[in-house]
């Protein structure tokens, strides 16, 4: 441990190993996928993810609040007296309280929320996307590991939605209000999705799409400050904590600028755009594509606030997993071997990038872990290096 560096890319190699093993699973499904079999990979698929995630050690940062509170909760169903270090939504509170008075360790709980999150998907790709194994693929490179390693609550809160999705598409209101207010109970940030109700269930013009790509480019290409302005004049009537909060997000932000992601958003745009007619005619599958552009919104009309740009966006990045297989399916076979090329390519290099910090370095229960004092003595010694990147 003394001689290893802060950042290396050999970091990130079981990452890499392990999107190229789900790769390697999805070939096997494309033979397959006209044969018996098919329900075979598919669970070698979904069980090898929570082999992967539900039986890692302390990786990321996030682990460094959660075991601490987990150690902290009582042995007896109540919180008297009782006070987490943190604002933990109550919904999320008594999930892990109980989970604990089971016996449960910590790394039985990790197991467990990272059981309930991908069983919940692959009930769902199961049933929404012509290719299951993609779906698990977009998951890994698209947000979904960070999700369920790093931001446990928010990941039961967007599963929330997920489940939700069919009342959205059927405009049962009620059910899809319930669902999600529950969904608040484990993050507050699930409110966002209770009034978009009535935008996400609509089939918007190809006009509507086209215009809030454009508006968010030049937005976020040249820099454009229009919410600033407005919060400097009003900040100092709000007062307290939201005043510090937003002056610590002004004070803070970054723009991101022409990088590969940006790029990445960019492309991905077009395709939608080019199969925009086909997407609409597809069903009740517009649903997506309405996630997504809440997704585009979120993250490049946020973009002079960075930290809330990335919150956000985070939010509707769900929508990739299921766009992704359904762009698959409209490609014809020559263009759906570029695809996957292009697609192994960016989320091989994404993997590499997102994940070369001592912070990353993989284990897992399997094979043994670091003890949790070594892992904390290096979060506290490299947080100020780590958190600067």
């Amino acid at each position: 441990m003394k001689n290893m560096p802060v950042f290396s890319l050999s970091y990130s190699i079981p990452y890499v190993l392990f999107l190229l093993y789900l790769f390697i699973l999805f070939v096997i499904e494309q033979k397959k996928i006209r044969k018996e079999g098919i329900s075979v990979i598919q669970n070698v698929t979904w069980i090898s993810l929570l082999l992967f995630i539900g039986l890692r050690g302390f990786i990321y940062s996030d682990w460094i609040s959660y075991y601490a509170a987990y150690e902290k909760l009582p042995e007896t169903f109540t919180l008297r007296g009782f006070e987490l270090d943190n604002d933990w939504e109550k919904g999320f509170v008594y999930y892990t309280l109980i989970i604990k008075l089971l016996g449960v360790n910590y790394w039985g709980w990790n197991f467990i929320s990272a059981f309930i999150d991908l069983f919940i998907l692959h009930l769902l790709f199961k049933k929404e996307s012509r290719y299951y194994v993609l779906a698990f693929i977009a998951y890994y490179v698209y947000g979904g590991l960070g999700m369920d390693v790093n931001l446990m609550r928010n990941a039961k809160s967007i599963m929330l939605f997920l489940l939700s999705i069919p009342y959205l598409q059927n405009k049962k209101f009620f059910p899809y209000l319930l669902i999600n207010l529950l969904g608040v109970t484990f993050h507050t940030s699930s409110l966002l999705y209770i009034p978009l109700y009535f935008l996400l269930n609509k089939r918007l013009s190809k006009k509507i799409y086209l215009w809030i790509f454009l508006i968010g480019n030049l937005l976020y290409l040249f820099k454009i400050h229009y919410i600033t302005p407005v919060l400097y004049n009003v900040i100092g009537w709000l007062g307290g904590r939201t005043e510090a909060s937003l002056l610590l997000y002004m004070n803070n932000s970054t723009f991101y600028g022409i990088t590969i992601g940006y790029v990445e958003r960019v492309l991905f745009c077009g395709v939608l755009y080019f199969y925009y007619e086909r997407i609409q005619k597809d069903g009740d599958k517009y649903v997506y594509l309405n996630i997504f552009m809440m997704y585009f919104f979120t993250f490049f009309y946020f973009s002079e606030f960075s930290i809330i740009s990335g919150r956000l966006s985070t939010l509707f990045i769900v929508a990739y997993w299921f766009l992704v297989p359904m762009l698959y399916s409209y490609f014809g076979l020559k263009l759906k071997k570029y695809f996957l090329l292009v697609f192994l390519i960016y989320g091989v290099f994404k993997t590499f990038y997102a994940n070369d910090s001592l912070l990353c370095r993989y284990d897992n229960l399997i094979f043994g872990i670091e003890s949790y004092e070594n892992r904390r003595y290096i979060f506290n010694r490299y947080k100020d290096v780590f958190f600067e990147q």
